[in-house]
């Protein structure tokens, strides 16, 4: 018993150690991974006026780009104001349209500067998923680029031939609106590109902004919607919703777009509580275009004024959570 158990012993011992001589491990040479900061990324160089650097550190290469590139991105952020204030006026002929102080809270587009124009300096891996990068971008090429991003959202909005093609009223709103939108966006990277380049004329972006801001004035201004129901209290929710987002309503001829809001009322009770299904048939009209949709609201309460009043508030609430569409 004591032999068969030596001999096992001896052949798993065999065994083990054939196996590790054909697979002998690495020496240390092959691994060529170091395990401390290059010395360009402890002292990396100072910006000049004509280069940015960005260092970055990540778990890929690319992760580590990304990350300098953000740091790049931090560095503009800094350089301008989370509050941009930019001079803006629009002339038409002898008349000025305006001349005031544009404010607007930029910060958030600011931190999602896209940066396209860099150049990779040094990338090296410095252990397991750990690489660093260090990039640099020229100023001169980096604001070239923030202006033709300007140039093309102006030259898209002079293009947009829906702006004045629409009938008039909601729908040259809605037109004008999503070029409005972007102004936040538009203002951050004039700021940067003011920032790279303060000798520079900005003139014909601060009009853009005046002329966009202008035009999104008077198409709001010129919209007057007329509303014709057969329940009064949703009539008056809608009427209040409108004149919230600061359009007129109204029931004279001037009116530029109608809508027709019909409700049916299907009241039940069960287990003790009173519950109505309203069926809202909201219909939009204007001189071209006439677009309808049905919404399904159900309301419950103690007693049937209750479950109205519920079934109202749902509406209420459907209206803050959706934007009039006429498509």
């Amino acid at each position: 018993m004591n032999v068969k158990l030596i001999n096992i012993t001896i052949l798993l011992g065999l065994f083990f150690l054939t196996g590790c001589q054909n697979n002998p491990s690495k020496s240390t040479e092959d691994i060529k991974i170091t395990t401390h900061y290059p010395d360009w990324y402890q002292n990396p160089p100072s910006d000049t006026p004509n280069t940015l650097y960005g260092l970055g550190e990540g778990k890929t290469a690319n992760a580590a780009i990304d990350d300098a590139l953000r740091y790049l991105s931090a560095k503009l952020s800094v350089s301008v104001s989370s509050t941009s204030q930019i001079n803006k006026s629009f002339h038409s002929g002898a008349y000025q349209y305006a001349e005031t102080t544009l404010n607007k809270q930029t910060q958030t587009s600011i931190k999602a500067i896209q940066i396209n124009q860099f150049e990779q300096v040094n990338l090296k891996q410095i252990g397991y998923a750990r690489f660093v990068a260090l990039i640099k971008s020229d100023k001169q090429k980096l604001a070239n680029s923030f202006r033709n991003k300007l140039t093309e959202q102006m030259n898209y909005y002079k293009n947009d031939s829906s702006i004045n093609n629409n009938p008039i009223g909601y729908a040259q709103y809605l037109a004008i609106k999503a070029h409005y939108q972007t102004l936040d966006n538009f203002t951050a990277n004039l700021a940067i590109y003011q920032s790279l380049r303060p000798q520079s004329s900005s003139k014909q972006f601060t009009r853009f902004i005046a002329e966009v801001e202008k035009t999104y004035a008077t198409k709001l201004d010129n919209t007057q919607f007329k509303i014709k129901s057969n329940n009064q209290r949703f009539q008056q929710a809608l009427t209040n919703f409108l004149k919230q987002q600061g359009f007129k309503v109204g029931n004279d001829k001037n009116s530029t777009d109608k809508i027709i809001l019909n409700t049916s009322n299907n009241k039940t009770k069960s287990n003790g509580f009173f519950i109505t299904r309203i069926t809202t048939d909201l219909t939009y009209q204007n001189l071209t275009t006439e677009t309808a949709k049905q919404i399904f609201l159900k309301g419950q309460g103690i007693n049937q004024q209750q479950a109205e009043d519920n079934s109202l508030q749902k509406f209420i609430k459907y209206l803050n959570s959706q934007e009039l569409t006429i498509t």
